[in-house]
């Protein structure tokens, strides 16, 4: 799919009002965007922002707010539910365990930022652990105090 730069568009058009609700229509008006299959993309681009944050919505009145804390990779706390999910797991963790405990959505999420760890140093592996798929690596945090000092 081609990238038209709509949403660079609209985030620099959102960043710029003066007032800090807007609307669909001060959208559409805003950039110039005519009636038609244009404006149904405008309005799918918003979706994505309500979605990620970026932008917050007032279901009752149909307005919306643009969220200037919001960065990129924000998920609603879930990265540091992981982290210190492993920081809670005392002894020896996988990573369906911490996915348990974190209430992550996605596994593949919690295997990157574990991978992560350790090859930095901060988890070491300590074995592997027979589940109903296959086998699992079995992780440690390395130095709890260190852990908790650069990490949370």
């Amino acid at each position: 799919m081609k990238k038209t730069g709509l949403a660079k568009q609209m985030r620099a058009w959102m960043r710029e009002q003066k007032r800090p609700f807007f609307t669909r229509e001060s959208i559409y008006t805003g950039l110039d965007i005519p009636v038609g299959p244009d404006r149904i993309k405008v309005y799918a681009a918003l979706k994505d922002f309500i979605e990620r944050g970026e932008v917050i919505t007032d279901p009752d009145a149909d307005i919306y707010r643009y969220n200037h804390k919001w960065k990129p990779g924000y998920q609603d706390g879930i990265r540091q539910k992981i982290l210190k999910a492993i920081y809670v797991s005392i002894s020896r963790f996988t990573v369906s365990d911490i996915q348990r405990i974190s209430g992550a959505p996605e596994k593949s999420y919690v295997t990157k930022i574990i991978t992560r760890l350790y090859r930095s140093g901060y988890l070491n592996r300590a074995g592997r652990r027979k589940t109903g798929m296959g086998t699992e690596h079995v992780y440690a945090v390395t130095s709890r105090d260190k852990y908790r000092m650069e990490i949370l």
